[in-house]
Parts: structure tokens; C-alpha cells; sequence
């Protein structure tokens, strides 16, 4: 979770299929190269299992851990390939490194899904061996259970802690129609107006997974959320109302769901950023917000591209007004909670001449001297804002100090890339959701994949699923 470094370009590999690995169809050796159209992959870190690379070939042959025998390895390194995933090096929490599971893109499809199976089945198989090694083991174990190939040589895991707590933190990265991204986040979000008590439970699943905020309590992220969807709505109604020539009778979902995740990232961004840069956000957008804005209705970019983007800057600081935005919503009432240490509302107001991290990016002993206040000026929230129809500034291509563009690490990472709708050949933007919550066992992360997996399948079918419902193709009940 906590990076040392910038995030760094990971490197290329190829693995090779293992004879009798499983009884899954033949597949392509899993490459970080191939696209992820019409995918959806997961990333799994886990804190406990910690990683290192033995100084000697006899500190590996005795199996020796610790600062003294092992090196630290670089985030992203590949340690061991299957077709079905990798092992990556993953900073630790203070100093050294863990470890992470990097899986391959699952199409969008049952025989994607059937892989996904094949996939946890071996996750299972890894976390058996993690919870009962006890000791420090090199990648020859997991290469003897037939998890993998390719090992690095040399590199050792550290199990000792891993028998006690086992601590698994999934991520996924989907491709999200841009009609169907309000949905989404109306689904994560908590206090809809007109959300019906029987709409809230059937959300309710969806809503205890994800929307985790670190260090601020349960249901915080999600009521921020909310208040996203709040007032983009009503900065749309508001701005339909005084533009009488703006397209159409209102503004389109794909509208709607892109202000609300940029309502979301100032918000976010004006508040303490813990740990790194990209924890800001639950939602992160890996194609960058100019793309985003190119997938709107034709008449939509038309009409907010004139004079220079008037219109736009003119809609981001409707939503931006103190009586939208800093409007009390009593919807919130309904969420209190003990654990939430800081006031639900967050911030009253967007300072778009303030930077975009105001208040900047905090971590624990040793990091604060890595990261300060400082370290993301350059960029101010409006423009940011202003710049999205042409240019996504808050990306790693395009900050404008070129020195800090490293550690905006994998916001907009992915520029003009998209998924495609396995029928329709939509374009969609990629999203990565980071607030999956923590899981202690094998089980417990199989069911949040299949069960997100599933969701995102209905969600770009247009069709009222929910998440964790039953669904009978992908066996769940």
C-alpha cells in the first residue's frame, strides 16, 4: 500500500504454460503486454508475506531474512509468472518489501469467468502454503506446487508472520461504460435523494465492500460519495436551467457520472491525502479525464468546447458555488457513525486557486520526509478542472512540473486507453476500484472477485443486477 518510491514501469516477461497446471482450456502465456479490452483483472496484496533478495547463495540456502541478508526488491518486480497470474515485489508498510498477486485480464465472458475459477483455485493452493510454512522459504516451494514458473533466483519470502494473519487487500480494474459509470457510483454511494428502503438493502452488499476510507472509519468515503452525487445533480439541473441553449432537456448519464467522479476527486483532493497519492480516491480513473470527456454525446462536447471551454469552466464553478456545494444534506443523518472520527460533511467548499493536494500527502515515520505538502504543487484545482476537454493535467504525461510527474503514479496512467463492450464495441473508460476492503482468507477474496466480476458483467449490460445478488451462469447464491 505504501510506496518508498515513484511508481515505476513494470517490467516486461514472458512465462511459459506449465503441463497440467489445470484443467482449464490452453491459454496464452499471462504478458503484461496484451490488452485489457473486454477484461477485468484483480490485484491482491498482501502485508504480511515479506520479500526480499538474498545477499548470497548461502544466506538463500540457509534461508535468512532480514535487513541484513536480503535487499529490498523494486516495486513491480516480477518474482514468479503462471498463465493465470504473477507475483510482484510490493512496498512494505515501513521498510522492505511484500508482495502482491497481479492477475490476468479475465475477459467478460463464462469461459473468462471459468479462468477466474482456475485462478482462485490456485490463490487457495498459495495462501495454504503462506498460512502454514511457518519459516522463511524461497519461490522453489511455490515452483514445486505448481504455482508458477520462471522464478527469480535468489529471492526469499518471509512466512514466519503470515501463520498468524494472513491480511489480503483486493483491487480490481474494469472497463465502465460511460452511461453506466453514474449508476456505479450511485451504487457505492450512500443517501441517494428518492432511494427507496428496498433499493438501500438491495445496495447494501456493494456499499459495506467498498467505500473504506484508511485511518478515517467505515462508511466516511461512502458519504463523501454521496454528496458527489448530490451536488453534481443538482449543478447539472441548475445549469440546464440558467443555459436554456445548452443540448437537449438535460444532461446525459454519461455527463452526469463524469462530474460526479470529478466532483469526487476535488473533494478528495482539498482534504488530508494519507499514505500516497492515488489513496485519495476510491474510484481512480487509469484513462485519463480527456478521454473520459471525448466519450460524451457528440452534441454534449460540442456545445461545452465553444469560446475556449466557456461552458465548461462556467459548469464546474456552478458545481463549485457555496449554496450547491456547501449545501447541508440532511441525508447524512441517517449514516453517523461513532466510527467516523472527522465531521461527515468534509470540506464546506472547492478553492480552485488552491492546489489540487491543498493539504497535502501525509505518511507515518520515515515518509514524511519523503512526501510534504509541497511536493504536488503546481496544479491547482480549477485548472485541473478547466483542462479536462483538452488535456488531463493530473496524470503522470501531463502535470506541469516535470520533476513531480513520477509520483502522480497510475492517475490517467493509461492516457487514451479503453475497454471495449464485448458486443457493442463501446469504448469505456478503465477505472480501478481501490476500496475493496481487507479479507483474512482465500474464501473471503474468491467471493469479493466473482461477486465484482459479476457485477460489472450485468452493470455494462444495462441490466438491474446488484452486487452479490444470486446469479445462476456465474454460481452465485
Amino acid at each position: 500500500m505504501f510506496r518508498q518510491t515513484p511508481a515505476r514501469k513494470r517490467k516486461k516477461h514472458n512465462a511459459s504454460p506449465k503441463q497440467g497446471l489445470s484443467k482449464a482450456p490452453p491459454i496464452q502465456p499471462f504478458s503484461k503486454d496484451q490488452p485489457i479490452q473486454r477484461k477485468i483483472g484483480f490485484e491482491i496484496e498482501f502485508r504480511s508475506i515479506f520479500s526480499g533478495q538474498s545477499k548470497s547463495e548461502e544466506g538463500f540456502r540457509k534461508r535468512r531474512f532480514g535487513l541484513l541478508h536480503t535487499k529490498p526488491l523494486e516495486k513491480g518486480e516480477t518474482l514468479l509468472s503462471s498463465p493465470y497470474f504473477d507475483l510482484e515485489a510490493e512496498d512494505g508498510p515501513y521498510i522492505g518489501s511484500t508482495v502482491e498477486i497481479v492477475t490476468k485480464p479475465f475477459e467478460e465472458t463464462l469461459e473468462g469467468f471459468h479462468e477466474l475459477s482456475v485462478f482462485i483455485e490456485q490463490l487457495k493452493r498459495f495462501c495454504e502454503i503462506a498460512k502454514t510454512a511457518k519459516s522463511v522459504v524461497g519461490l522453489d516451494t511455490f515452483e514445486a506446487e505448481g504455482l508458477g514458473l520462471h522464478a527469480k533466483e535468489r529471492i526469499l519470502l518471509d512466512l514466519t508472520h503470515s501463520q498468524y494473519e494472513l491480511p489480503m487487500f483486493p483491487q480490481a480494474t474494469s472497463g465502465i461504460r460511460i452511461s453506466r459509470l453514474s449508476a456505479m457510483l450511485n451504487d457505492i454511494g450512500m443517501g441517494e435523494v428518492g432511494e427507496s428502503a428496498e433499493m438501500a438493502e438491495r445496495k447494501k452488499a456493494l456499499r459495506q465492500e467498498i467505500g473504506h476510507l484508511p485511518f478515517f472509519g467505515y462508511h466516511s468515503n461512502l458519504v463523501l460519495m454521496s454528496h458527489c452525487t448530490l451536488v453534481s445533480k443538482e449543478a447539472l439541473e441548475v445549469f440546464w436551467t440558467e443555459h436554456p441553449e445548452a443540448p437537449g432537456v438535460k444532461a446525459s448519464d454519461a455527463l452526469r457520472g463524469t462530474l460526479q467522479q470529478i466532483c469526487f476527486y476535488l473533494m478528495s483532493g482539498s482534504m488530508p491525502v494519507y499514505s500516497y497519492v492515488k489513496a485519495f480516491t476510491t474510484i481512480l480513473a487509469r484513462t485519463d479525464f480527456a478521454k473520459i470527456f471525448s466519450l460524451l454525446p457528440n452534441e454534449e462536447q460540442l456545445f461545452f468546447r465553444l469560446n475556449n471551454n466557456q461552458a465548461w469552466k462556467e459548469l464546474v464553478r456552478t458545481m463549485c458555488r457555496p449554496e450547491i456545494f456547501g449545501k447541508k444534506r440532511n441525508d447524512w443523518s441517517n449514516y453517523k457513525n461513532p466510527k467516523v472520527v472527522w465531521p461527515m460533511s468534509g470540506p464546506k467548499s472547492i478553492n480552485l486557486e488552491a492546489p489540487f493536494f491543498a493539504k497535502g500527502i501525509y505518511r507515518g515515520f520515515p515518509h514524511f520526509l519523503i512526501y510534504s505538502t509541497n511536493m504536488l504543487a503546481g496544479l491547482s484545482s480549477g485548472q485541473w478542472a478547466d483542462s479536462i476537454p483538452d488535456t488531463d493535467l493530473l496524470s503522470p504525461h501531463h502535470f506541469p512540473v516535470p520533476s513531480r510527474r513520477e509520483w502522480l503514479q497510475s492517475l490517467g496512467e493509461m492516457r487514451e486507453k479503453t475497454d471495449v463492450h464485448p458486443y457493442s464495441e463501446e469504448e469505456m473508460p478503465i477505472f480501478e476500484t481501490r476500496g475493496m476492503g481487507v479479507a483474512y482468507s482465500a474464501e473471503k477474496v474468491a467471493d469479493k472477485l466473482r461477486k465484482w466480476f459479476a457485477y460489472v458483467f450485468e452493470l455494462n449490460q444495462d441490466r438491474d443486477y446488484k452486487y452479490g445478488e444470486p446469479h445462476e451462469e456465474f454460481g452465485i447464491h
